[in-house]
This record gives C-alpha cells, sequence and structure tokens, in this order.
C-alpha cells in the first residue's frame, strides 16, 4: 500500500468515525428528549432536573452537527485527493 491508498485510508476511516459519532449522536438525543418530557410531566423531579436534562439535549444536538459538518468535509477531501492522484499518476 503506497502512502496515496494510505490517506485515502485514513480519509475514509475518519468518516466512518464521525458517521459513528452522528448514530451516537442521535440516539443520545433522543434519549435525553425522552427523559425532558417524562421529567416535565412529572412535578416530583422538580424543574432542575428538566433543565439539565434539556442541556444536556442541546450539548448533543450541538455534536451532531459539528460531526455532520467534520462528514461533509472528509467527504469532499477525499474525493478532492481522489481526483488528484487519478489525474497526476497517469
Amino acid at each position: 500500500m503506497d502512502s496515496k491508498e494510505k490517506k485515502l485510508k485514513e480519509i475514509s476511516d475518519k468518516i466512518k468515525s464521525y458517521d459513528n459519532k452522528i448514530k451516537f449522536s442521535t440516539i443520545s438525543l433522543v434519549f435525553f428528549i425522552t427523559m425532558v418530557i417524562v421529567h416535565s410531566m412529572n412535578p416530583v423531579f422538580g424543574i432542575f432536573t428538566t433543565y439539565g436534562f434539556g442541556i444536556l439535549s442541546v450539548v448533543f444536538i450541538q455534536q451532531i452537527i459539528r460531526s455532520y459538518n467534520y462528514v461533509k468535509f472528509y467527504e469532499v477531501s477525499y474525493n478532492a485527493h481522489k481526483i488528484l492522484y487519478d489525474t497526476f499518476d497517469k
């Protein structure tokens, strides 16, 4: 495996990594939104617990957006490297 293939594999691995982060963050977001809904309907837990889960939901929304942007960046980077390698190596 030469350096070009290693570079493409490295970029591809980063894309897979951020795809997995998006999946984890989405599942976590659904969980925390569910907790916000459940705790907002039950006065026993108190308002601070509900706000805490709401804040955690916002954190996961930010993580999803950040991971999505990284995936798009690395997809463009992968395609650009592939085009460069295909064009100039002939």
